[in-house]
Formats: C-alpha cells, structure tokens, sequence
C-alpha cells in the first residue's frame, strides 16, 4: 500500500523487472521513465489523465506497457510519460523530462535498428525491365545458386 498524489490509499502491484532480451539503451530508457513514475508518486490512471486530449492521450495500460521493456514503445507514449509525470506548473522542468526520454528514446532506437542494418549484405537492383531480368538470370547462372528468401534456385 502506498499513497497516491491525491493522499488516497493506492493498492496496485509491484512492477515486474525489465525484459531480459530488452537491450542497454532501452533498459536505460525503461529506468529512466520508472523513475519519473516513482519521484511523482502518481497512479498509471492519474498519469492518464495528465497526458491531454485525444491527439496526445495515452491509456493507463498503455503507459505501464511502455515501462516493461518488451519492446520500444513509440515516441509519442514516452513524451506523454514523461509530461505527465511531474508538476505541470514549471514549464521548464517538463521541457527538460521530455527532452531527456525523447533523447534516450533515440538511442534506443537506433540501437533496435542496427541489427537490422548489419544484415543487410549488399542492396539488390531492382529489376525494371526484361533486359534486366535477362541481365539479372545471367548472374544467377554464373553463380550457380542463389538464396531467394528461403528458396535456392538452382540455374542450369
């Protein structure tokens, strides 16, 4: 039990740990945000009602989701997160809480997204015309075997 911003009595359940497969900068970004919730000793559901009207509302499951480091949540439930957690009267203290999330948000981002690059191998030409095609079939029988998706296609 603990209580709420309000002074109410607050039952809710411990926050489970961070995903295990989540990686450095998103865990940074998840301990981040776990802090916010903690210093302002908001609910989930006051924090959802701090977030604003519809374009910028986000749900009070969709803000304990973004905490569990499953997966990157979107940028716009971590600048939500981090308006909603803290005092609303000083501007700039808010400015900077959202300027830290979005930036470790980024790094999360990027660091999702460099597996993804790495194997890539070289990028493939798209193939327009027939003569392309033909082109693009002659390289295939020099090699002898070529990996299309999970299919080889063995020319002859």
């Amino acid at each position: 039990m603990c209580l709420g911003a309000t002074g109410q009595v607050v039952v809710g359940r411990r926050a489970k740990g961070p995903d295990v497969g989540a990686g450095p900068r998103l865990l940074e970004l998840v301990k981040y945000l776990r802090e916010l919730k903690a210093t302002s000793r908001l609910t989930y559901r006051e924090m959802a009602g701090r977030t604003g009207p519809k374009p910028y509302y986000c749900g009070a499951s969709t803000l304990s989701q973004a905490v569990t480091g499953a997966r990157l949540p979107r940028l716009q439930v971590v600048e939500a997160y981090a308006r909603a957690a803290g005092s609303r009267a000083d501007q700039e203290a808010r400015q900077r809480r959202v300027g830290r999330a979005r930036q470790l948000w980024k790094a999360a981002a990027i660091e999702q997204a460099r597996p993804l690059r790495a194997g890539r191998g070289r990028r493939l030409r798209q193939i327009r015309t027939s003569e392309a095609l033909g082109q693009g079939l002659g390289r295939v029988r020099k090699v002898g075997c070529s990996l299309v998706g999970s299919w080889c296609v063995v020319m002859s």
